[in-house]
């Protein structure tokens, strides 16, 4: 016990310390300058704190966790779900949607097909198809962070192509953290209480649907109520430890269920601007936090992660380029853009991260660990060679890149 009281200590502190991007004052190449902008650091120094090396975060620690997990992974799926807002989506083209969900789908698709087979190949089982669906849909997403960093530091014009993929870095989450709710819950055999035998995957993905909703209703509920900025953000807090707590319980997904509750919550009238003004200032420390665990359960040594990690970056890069290929086809008589716009939306950092720890809880297991392994090699590596690939893209495109 104490050892976890002082895990849960250091894991604080260097999640508060992280917003001052220390390492990010210092005078680096760009790449490796994003490389800290963006915190991917962090992941070296929970590897450094987990059993492989110190052994302040061993695995017993992080079990003891579980508060905190729930909240950290509910943090997330809210603060995406808050900006599906229905009026802000169709403010921008509706080619701009159909190009989303066109380069997500091929993304899917040419993730998903190969893992499924080098996965059953590594562990029979109908496991397997599951699993390969959630690394298909942590494919799919693309974090917006660096891509607003690059326009922020950078002096560009707009063009399409940054318009296009900030749309889509914004609004490929929300799909891929659907299809990753989707694959937790056709992980169950059993139905939930008070269901019925027949189709329980179908019967627990309405579940997490509907609970989601009723979470999300309650914080309609809380922005009626006449209450200060740092009361809200309790109460909010307290929703999103409560539904993040029974999702792990029954095995579903926190992310995708505190997703649907923000999807709810932000369509629904009312002060829904409190809720999201409430928790982003505090993104940042559950952020860091999530990458400091994702390295603590880090198995580098694994060498078969790396030889997935590889597959996965090479499947990924392909989905990616292809799908944005098609998707700039597609959209090609009301816009013009880049036919290499993929390029622009390989970057994934605490995304796909988030979406690993999720994973990891949804049960232990050398292939599980596996998996966790080959995402955050996969996302370290994305994040050292995305920013070139979105600065080329950006002056490919005509902007004026310093």
């Amino acid at each position: 016990m104490f050892q976890s009281v002082v895990g849960l200590m250091i894991l604080v502190f260097i999640s508060l310390l992280g917003h001052h991007k220390m390492f990010a004052r210092l005078p680096l190449p760009v790449g490796a300058r994003f490389f800290f902008l963006t915190g991917t650091e962090f992941i070296f120094i929970g590897l450094a704190l987990g059993d492989q090396f110190i052994g302040v975060l061993d695995r017993t620690t992080i079990g003891h966790l579980g508060p905190l997990f729930s909240l950290g992974l509910g943090y997330f799926g809210l603060i995406f779900g808050l900006q599906f807002e229905n009026k802000k989506v169709w403010r921008f083209p509706r080619a701009f949607f159909s190009a989303t969900v066109i380069q997500s789908s091929v993304t899917l698709i040419l993730v998903f097909v190969p893992f499924a087979w080098l996965l059953h190949q590594i562990e029979p089982a109908t496991f397997t198809v599951v699993a390969a669906l959630a690394i298909g849909a942590v494919a799919c997403c693309t974090s917006p962070t660096l891509i607003a960093l690059i326009v922020k530091q950078t002096s560009c014009r707009p063009t399409g192509d940054m318009d296009l993929i900030r749309y889509i870095g914004g609004f490929d989450t929300i799909i891929g953290f659907m299809l990753f709710g989707v694959a937790t819950c056709m992980m169950h055999t059993e139905p939930p209480p008070l269901g019925i035998d027949s189709f329980p995957a179908l019967q627990w993905i309405g579940a997490s649907i509907i609970f989601g909703i009723s979470m999300g209703f309650l914080l309609h509920l809380l922005t009626q109520v006449h209450c200060k900025e740092d009361e809200l953000w309790v109460f909010t807090i307290g929703i999103i430890t409560f539904a993040g707590g029974v999702s792990i319980f029954f095995g579903l997904s926190p992310l995708f269920v505190n997703m649907i509750a923000g999807i709810t919550a932000s369509n629904l009238p009312g002060s829904k601007d409190r809720i999201f003004m409430a928790v982003a200032p505090q993104e940042k420390t559950f952020y860091i936090g999530f990458l400091i665990l994702a390295g603590a359960v880090w198995r580098p040594g694994i060498l078969l992660s790396i030889v997935l990690a590889a597959a996965y970056l090479v499947f990924r890069i392909a989905g990616k380029v292809l799908g944005g290929y098609v998707a700039a086809r597609f959209i090609a008589r009301e816009f013009k853009v880049s036919p290499l716009v993929g390029l622009g939306l390989l970057s994934q950092s605490g995304v796909a991260i988030a979406m690993a720890m999720d994973f990891y809880l949804s049960g232990g297991g050398p292939l599980i660990d596996l998996i966790v392994a080959m995402l955050v090699i996969a996302v370290i590596v994305n994040e050292l060679i995305s920013p070139e690939l979105i600065r080329r893209l950006l002056t490919e495109a005509g902007s004026e890149v310093t």
